[in-house]
């Protein structure tokens, strides 16, 4: 049967009123994500969004997204979020002990992942814009003086990784940059190490190897004689 044009147009405008609604802002948010819990959509993101970053890096976000966020979202509607509920949320967070940077790593993680969910159509604003994080409190570095040195080497000198505490304190690299040096690494004439990546220990996966998160992390660290001895 064929229906006139104008019955087809109705039927159109009704099946689209049923598909969209708009949003406070005035934009049109698919109906069928309007009630796609926080706590869900968090699940689903980290599945797709563990391919482009490190193993390290998805552990990380997988163990705070099921510690602090899946109970805390778990009722409340993606659409719904607001910034509002965001900062009590970090307020919370901090009353209960949890630490200023894994509060600011928590929301970094958020804003990725609503930033992801405008993109697909889910949201058509990022509540983690304009929220109120706490201030970043780094920690002063605790340095050994020459004293302190001395009487640790003597005393690791009983270690079977007494090497490696010597060369960890003589080029003040770190444990996952010693650990992921090889042989090709070593300018034996020109007494100079190249850093190239780093070992970390990866829940299911063992000791992988990655290179250095950031550019500066690739670089080349001159070495006494002693220590190659």
């Amino acid at each position: 049967m064929v229906y006139p044009s104008h019955v087809k147009t109705s039927s159109r405008v009704k099946k689209n009123e049923y598909l969209y609604i708009f949003h406070r802002d005035g934009k049109s948010v698919e109906k069928k994500n309007l009630n796609k819990k926080v706590s869900g959509y968090m699940k689903e993101w980290l599945l797709i969004k563990k391919s482009s970053i490190r193993l390290k890096t998805a552990q990380d976000y997988r163990r705070l997204i099921r510690k602090y966020i899946h109970l805390t979202f778990k009722d409340i509607s993606l659409s719904e979020l607001t910034t509002f509920q965001l900062n009590h949320f970090y307020q919370d967070l901090l009353i209960d002990g949890v630490g200023s940077r894994t509060v600011r790593y928590i929301h970094s993680i958020l804003r990725v992942a609503f930033k992801d969910a405008i993109g697909q159509g889910l949201i058509t604003t990022n509540p983690t814009d304009n929220a109120m994080l706490p201030r970043w409190q780094k920690k002063e570095m605790q340095i050994l003086d020459e004293e302190q040195i001395s009487k640790f080497l003597q005393t690791a000198k009983q270690s079977p990784y007494y090497g490696i505490y010597h060369f960890a304190i003589a080029t003040g690299m770190r444990k996952g940059e010693l650990l992921g040096l090889k042989w090709m690494d070593v300018d034996w004439t020109k007494a100079t190490l190249f850093i190239r990546r780093q070992a970390q220990r990866v829940k299911g996966h063992g000791i992988v190897f990655e290179e250095p998160k950031t550019r500066a992390g690739i670089r080349k660290v001159k070495i006494q004689h002693n220590s190659i001895q």
